[in-house]
């Protein structure tokens, strides 16, 4: 059996090109896929921490159905002299249905560098306010509300009890994330 050299040649070179030409537009493909869910909320966030208007409300659209909706709830400064500037951040999920999906956070930043997030089950359960640098939340089980110190620094823990049990919650630091 005779091999043609030349046609040999020729097959590696189109093999070799057909590898480079899917390993380039893979990498085109990766590098154009635009910023990631944290850094487009990081971004949402930065901005309206800078406007620095209290309930001030940012929604941008991620991909398609998801959207972000942040609200700054201003900052609060502890006995140490840190200053913590709390957004809380809802990031909404349309399905096919028009169902909406909530995924809520509280997040937390200083020095306009993101600290962590509390991860919260629903969107009632966000805080509403800020006052005497505590953080508010309104308890709708409870009735009343409910009270986060940040004069040593951030609460490892969140307990927003509902019917007298326990509903805790960890702060998530940027680090763990």
């Amino acid at each position: 059996m005779k091999v043609d050299l030349q046609n040999l040649e020729i097959f590696k070179m189109k093999y070799f090109y057909l590898i480079v030409f899917l390993f380039l537009n893979i990498f085109y493909c990766r590098s154009q896929k635009g910023k990631s869910f944290k850094q487009t909320v990081h971004n949402i966030n930065t901005k309206v921490i800078k406007l620095n208007q209290i309930n001030k409300v940012i929604e941008e659209t991620y991909i398609k159905d998801h959207l972000i909706k942040s609200k700054f709830l201003g900052s609060i400064t502890n006995e140490l002299g840190n200053v913590f500037s709390v957004v809380n951040t809802i990031h909404i999920i349309i399905n096919k249905n028009k169902l909406r999906t909530h995924i809520n956070f509280v997040m937390i930043y200083s020095d306009s560098e993101f600290k962590g997030y509390y991860y919260l089950s629903y969107t009632d359960q966000l805080p509403n306010r800020i006052e005497k640098s505590k953080l508010i939340f309104s308890n709708a089980c409870e009735g009343d509300t409910i009270e986060l110190n940040f004069n040593s620094g951030i609460p490892s823990i969140l307990n927003l009890k509902c019917n007298s049990k326990s509903d805790i919650y960890e702060f998530i630091r940027k680090d763990d994330s």
